[in-house]
């Protein structure tokens, strides 16, 4: 099959399942997108999702772009979206199993991954903060191009304040009952 050249000049790039509707690491793939050469201008999005499918042998997998170039100097978020369904409030990702391929690079990379940002969400949520996050490019035959995590699942502030605010309003309920 012939594979396609995709010019990134902003904009957002998302890599799919391989099947549609929810996500099942028993019976479903993470996504692969097979282009010819990538070319990052702009400020782009690129937007993985990962899963934790350590209880069934698989360690933390994402989706992946396979590309045989590439290239650009335009600035690159890389998304990290952490499955719902496999990751759950307070997991904590830790180590080189934290470590997400996101990229396998087969001819040559001109890109310079140290200027990537990357982004952490978790059900819709920006938990970015919550992690060290770190990109790297491998360098070597497999060109891989990873993303490192180190923190814990938590959610956005706000919705810990209104959890909070929910116990503050009952024990104040439960104070003037007594």
């Amino acid at each position: 099959f012939t594979k396609v050249d995709v010019i990134l000049n902003g904009g957002s790039l998302s890599v799919a399942y391989s099947t549609t509707g929810a996500y099942n690491p028993e019976t479903d793939s993470m996504g692969v997108m097979s282009v010819g050469r990538l070319e990052i201008n702009g400020d782009t999005r690129i937007v993985f999702d990962a899963a934790d499918n350590r209880d069934l042998g698989l360690g933390y997998e994402s989706d992946v772009i396979e590309a045989d170039e590439v290239g650009g100097s335009g600035l690159v978020t890389l998304v990290i979206e952490l499955d719902a369904t496999t990751f759950s409030v307070g997991d904590e990702l830790s180590g080189d199993e934290a470590e997400f391929n996101i990229f396998r690079i087969a001819n040559s990379n001109n890109y310079d991954w140290a200027q990537a940002l990357i982004k952490v969400m978790y059900k819709g949520e920006d938990i970015s903060d919550s992690f060290e996050k770190l990109v790297r490019f491998s360098g070597d035959s497999s060109g891989g191009v990873y993303v490192t995590l180190d923190g814990v699942v938590v959610p956005e502030p706000a919705a810990v304040a209104s959890v909070l605010g929910v116990f503050a309003l009952a024990f104040v309920a439960w104070r003037k009952r007594k």
